[in-house]
């Protein structure tokens, strides 16, 4: 089972971050799905072209394909009225349905506009391999140099444009996954990063010397007694001086603690609770704020 006070102790940086590491997430997902879709779309275009440029269009129709599912998701009506499923269609299923039907045209119109275009001298270089195709673009490509535009082009362009004019104008700009996360649940990504620094205002995740333990690790462990008020008290005087020394704090009483076989000290003042190690002062806490039942 975890040590819940060592889950609290990193809660503030967590809660900080939270919404940078969403977003950089979100954005790896995107980058991944336009490799994966462009690479599907590029599969239509029936020449042959370079590395690099089947590259160029992979990215870019990969992206005109995330663009334009987004777009065509809002669109897509939703198959529940229960929030928690309402939240999981529109973040996930919705805009990978709009994806794949924006891929699937992509991928059509690009076929119909690359109807009878050959790169012949790259074909040329691969001449072993695409020896019969070659010959086919020759005699296609001398018989259709004075129509350019033949009707199937025509078509594919067509269906290119409309397709791109109806996801456009519907695309309302990328969702953000954080933000659609923290409003489902009620808050907003600046409440979290609010919170994560009250909590680290209250001593909540700040670093402590190398030979201490965290306060509420120290608590958790003598809960019990601790609640009940049977912890053993200290009668070093000197251990109560370092603490109201390092901490500013007038110590009532000094406790003393063992965990992993090592002593330690808790010193009590009203609403904080400082710690100790026989040499060394660790730090304070506000235990009213994190524990108002104690």
């Amino acid at each position: 089972m975890p040590d819940l006070s060592q889950l609290v102790q990193i809660a503030p940086t967590m809660m900080k971050d939270l919404p940078q590491i969403l977003f950089g997430l979100q954005v790896i997902l995107y980058i991944v799905l336009v490799l994966i879709f462009g690479s599907i779309i590029i599969k239509g275009y029936k020449g042959y072209m370079h590395f690099a440029i089947r590259l160029l269009l992979r990215l870019g129709f990969g992206f005109i394909a995330l663009v334009c599912g987004l777009g065509l998701s809002g669109l897509i009506p939703m198959f529940s009225g229960d929030a928690f499923y309402t939240l999981i269609q529109s973040l996930l299923i919705n805009p990978f349905i709009g994806i794949v039907i924006s891929t699937a045209v992509l991928t059509i119109s690009l076929y119909l506009i690359s109807h009878n275009i050959f790169n012949i001298p790259g074909m040329k270089k691969q001449i072993a391999k695409l020896q019969e195709k070659l010959k086919k673009a020759e005699e296609v490509t001398s018989k259709a140099v004075k129509r350019r535009l033949e009707p199937i082009r025509i078509v594919g362009i067509v269906i290119l444009v409309v397709f791109l004019g109806f996801s456009l104008i519907n695309f309302q700009g990328f969702p953000s996954l954080g933000e659609e996360l923290f409003s489902f649940i009620g808050i907003t990504p600046e409440e979290v990063e609010e919170l994560g620094k009250y909590l680290e205002g209250l001593g909540i995740g700040k670093e402590i010397p190398e030979n201490c333990v965290p306060i509420l690790t120290l608590i958790d462990e003598n809960l019990d007694d601790f609640l009940n008020d049977r912890l053993p008290e200290s009668t070093d005087p000197g251990i109560k001086s370092m603490i109201e020394s390092n901490s500013g704090f007038t110590i009532v009483k000094v406790y003393q603690v063992t965990y992993d076989q090592r002593n330690f000290f808790l010193g009590t003042e009203k609403d904080n609770v400082c710690s100790a190690t026989t040499t060394e002062f660790c730090e304070c806490l506000d235990l009213k704020s994190v524990m108002p039942q104690a």
